[in-house]
């Protein structure tokens, strides 16, 4: 998994300024063009469907999902890519209804990521077994 942050300008300028394009290849953000996010998001997706399928013993489907935080997202053309800006839940209907797990596969599927990525003890909470 990876993590990439793009601020949007500052407070005073328009919300058309905040606007991103989607064509289904690229980003149009109000000064540069990205094109390496979506397939970096698309091989991501392979690399996790891959060790999911593997771990769990079956085949497991992944969609590729890129979160724009704070971004209004003007979707031009159709993609593989989900664009999610942190605001539109209509984002999220469509995966949810698209989803065909059992109970059992949820559930073998969050234990192989909670064991893949809680491999660090929280540091920010009290032990509660030391003496008082």
């Amino acid at each position: 998994m990876e993590t990439k942050g793009r601020s949007k300008p500052a407070k005073g300028s328009t919300k058309q300024e905040w606007k991103v394009a989607f064509d289904g290849q690229s980003l149009q953000f109000p000064n540069w063009t990205e094109r390496e996010y979506l397939p970096q998001a698309r091989r991501q997706a392979e690399w996790l469907a891959k060790w999911l399928s593997s771990a769990v013993g079956e085949q497991v489907q992944v969609r590729p999902v890129l979160a724009l935080p704070g971004w209004y997202i003007e979707r031009l053309k159709p993609s593989d890519v989900i664009l999610f800006n942190g605001k539109n839940p209509i984002a999220w209907t469509g995966i949810r209804n698209e989803s065909h797990l059992s109970d059992s596969m949820i559930q073998r599927i969050s234990h192989q990521i909670e064991q893949k990525c809680r491999d660090v003890a929280p540091s920010g909470y009290k032990n509660e077994n030391k003496a008082k």
